[in-house]
């Protein structure tokens, strides 16, 4: 069974707080690829449409409730754009390769809620198996265009979460998946990690690595 990821509830936790520190515009500071919010909207539009996202189309500028800019210093990181839509899906867009390579389903998204009232309503059972699960996470990572023969990952692992509050005699079995592929360089590092709402058979969380800690080779 599948207790939280802590670090990972972190990681997420906190891009989720850098999201909404600031107003939806660029930091000044911020010298990007992608500056205009008109230009990083398709490539959302076309990542939330190859998951099959409840997203309604179309996806205009006044849908978007937090827009921030991100500038690697001393070389480090890529340079990226965070955005919000609808107050509910998060955007991590990786404007030098072009990318979405974060995305978070707010209202589903277990590597965010904690508190009991938003865990309760969702303990019910999955509509579908851990196989199924992972042949879901298969299909949308193909996808996306991630072709699992040519990157450089372990074979996934897949787990179901389980909600256990205070003074529960078991933990509770939730309808939600996490599949992770290791990279093969650094085996505890997950190359690609995908969470499935078994429930509304929907992709609630995505993040992948790649290219910032593995680039492809220049042609």
């Amino acid at each position: 069974m599948r207790k939280p990821n802590y670090a990972y509830v972190l990681f997420v936790t906190c891009l989720v707080a850098m999201i909404d520190s600031v107003d939806a515009k660029m930091r000044p500071d911020a010298v990007i690829s992608i500056t205009n919010l008109v230009d990083v909207l398709p490539h959302i539009s076309t990542f939330a449409k190859k998951i099959d996202l409840d997203l309604s189309e179309p996806l205009a500028t006044n849908r978007v409730t937090e827009f921030s800019g991100y500038h690697p210093a001393r070389g480090y990181g890529r340079e990226s754009v965070g955005v919000e839509i609808d107050r509910r899906f998060h955007f991590t867009v990786d404007v030098e390769n072009i990318l979405v390579d974060t995305f978070a389903d707010r209202k589903y998204s277990m590597t965010i809620l904690w508190r009991a009232e938003d865990i309760k309503p969702l303990i019910q059972p999955s509509k579908i198996t851990k196989e199924q699960a992972l042949e879901m996470a298969h299909k949308y990572l193909e996808r996306l265009g991630y072709s699992e023969k040519d990157m450089p990952v372990l074979p996934p692992t897949i787990n179901q979460w389980t909600w256990e509050p205070p003074g529960a005699l078991k933990p509770e079995l939730l309808p939600f998946f996490t599949v992770e592929w290791p990279w093969t360089k650094y085996h505890d590092w997950k190359y690609f990690r995908m969470d499935i709402d078994g429930f509304r058979q929907k992709i609630t969380n995505f993040s992948t690595i790649y290219p910032r800690q593995d680039p492809p080779a220049k042609q």
